[in-house]
């Protein structure tokens, strides 16, 4: 039997109906009393699902990912690519900061060791004038399609702290509640990571 699923209300992504909070913008969901069942998107067409998905963000965040698709481990880290893809979903300035981050995953670690990573959700974060761009990235470095907007009348806070030196705590509140992020300060693959990490730290930092 399949799982029942809803659309959260405020980035538009499907996500599970006993789910409190989304786990993709991290708002709070309200309580339905007739959930939406997983074969709600069978009666509907594929072009008002994603005007139901759009419709909360204001952006295309469904947009389908650039072509050539990338078919190298982090491909999609290329400026270009992640600029060309945030103006078809309808970013038109550029991001004020965007680094490369991490779901907080210690916990795991200590439960399945190295293993841990591999239930990692990773991301883009792009720091816009009028709120937060999560562009999803999948474990191979490429975008998967997943992507998230918060706008800055949910964004409670955002501070962060280093960690031994070589990575960013990210703790970003949202509606009152806590998402944890991880951003190594490095990356060989992405040269503008330092450069913007340096930033999140210059205006964020606690």
């Amino acid at each position: 039997m399949s799982e029942k699923m809803k659309y959260c209300t405020n980035c538009g992504q499907q996500i599970k109906v006993k789910d409190k909070f989304c786990p993709y913008c991290g708002s709070k969901q309200p309580i339905l009393n007739q959930p939406v069942s997983s074969s709600f998107n069978g009666g509907v067409r594929s072009s008002e699902s994603s005007s139901m998905q759009n419709q909360f963000s204001g952006y295309k965040l469904n947009v389908s990912i650039p072509e050539p698709k990338s078919v190298m481990p982090n491909g999609d880290f290329k400026k270009d690519r992640i600029f060309r893809y945030r103006e078809s979903m309808g970013f038109t300035n550029n991001p004020n900061i965007m680094v490369y981050t991490m779901n907080n995953y210690y916990k795991k670690m200590l439960l399945i060791g190295s293993y841990g990573i591999l239930f990692n959700k990773n991301s883009v974060l792009c720091i816009e004038d009028d709120g937060l761009l999560l562009i999803g990235l999948n474990a191979s470095g490429h975008f998967n399609g997943k992507n998230s907007f918060i706008p800055n009348e949910r964004v409670n806070s955002i501070h962060v702290s280093n960690i031994m030196g070589v990575q960013l705590s990210i703790t970003i509140m949202i509606d009152g509640k806590n998402m944890k992020l991880l951003s190594p300060r490095i990356l060989v693959y992405c040269p503008w990571q330092k450069e913007n990490v340096n930033k999140l730290v210059d205006k964020y930092k606690v």
